[in-house]
């Protein structure tokens, strides 16, 4: 998924700023790929950026906690 930053970064370039459906597909994609920490990380920026999270995207973060793929730290975050 470091494609994420990779078009992150080019949108910036071109003066084409992410919007939330950006965000969320971003988050999504390392969601599915359980590499929660990147999904963490673009919630956080996402949420920055003065967007939120949509409730599809939350109730994925808010499945995995049962697993334990999360961290008390890490729901602490949600």
């Amino acid at each position: 998924m470091s494609e994420a930053a990779q078009l992150l970064s080019k949108m910036d370039e071109d003066g084409c700023l992410p919007d939330d459906c950006t965000y969320i597909i971003i988050i999504r994609g390392y969601i599915f790929n359980n590499d929660l920490s990147n999904a963490l990380y673009y919630r956080d920026i996402m949420v920055r950026e003065g967007f939120g999270v949509d409730a599809d995207t939350f109730s994925l973060f808010v499945s995995i906690l049962p697993s334990g793929n999360l961290c008390d730290s890490s729901k602490d975050q949600l």
